[in-house]
């Protein structure tokens, strides 16, 4: 099954993305550096997984380039993010184009068939996914299939 991000609190996802903008590239963005960067709290312990999940660090908790041009490129960084966005929950977006628009009631149900995820999982997985569009903004519906 595919597993996507759950983030407890998706308001530190714009935290995180704001401190990737404005903070140096570590040699490594493991759970002692989130920690170090203020990242703390319970909720935040998913937030290296959705790093990875998005490619902005690879397994071994590299920041890849991706961290490097989403942090120096500025307006662009939306696109880079959207990119991600679309790359990550490409499974989703195969079966619920619309998903970018969508609210949880229609969107929680193709996680369901994805994921083998208890349903307060999915809900937060749908937050998760629903921050990160907000986040990409209009870029992240570029080049998905037509509802028509």
């Amino acid at each position: 099954m595919v597993l996507f991000p759950v983030v407890r609190d998706p308001g530190s996802i714009e935290l995180l993305l704001k401190h990737i903008r404005s903070s140096g590239v570590p040699p490594v963005a493991d759970g002692s550096y989130m920690r170090d960067q203020g990242f703390r709290r319970e909720g935040d312990d998913n937030l290296r997984e959705l790093l990875l999940f998005l490619g902005f660090i690879d397994d071994q908790s590299r920041p890849t380039d991706l961290w490097v041009e989403y942090r120096e490129t500025g307006p662009i960084g939306a696109r880079l993010l959207a990119a991600a966005v679309r790359t990550g929950y490409a499974p989703l977006l195969a079966i619920c184009p619309g998903a970018t628009d969508q609210g949880v009631a229609e969107v929680v149900p193709h996680f369901r068939k994805l994921t083998s995820s208890p349903d307060t999982e999915l809900t937060l997985m749908y937050y998760t996914f629903r921050v990160l569009c907000d986040l990409a903004g209009p870029a992240v519906k570029e080049n998905l299939p037509s509802l028509a």
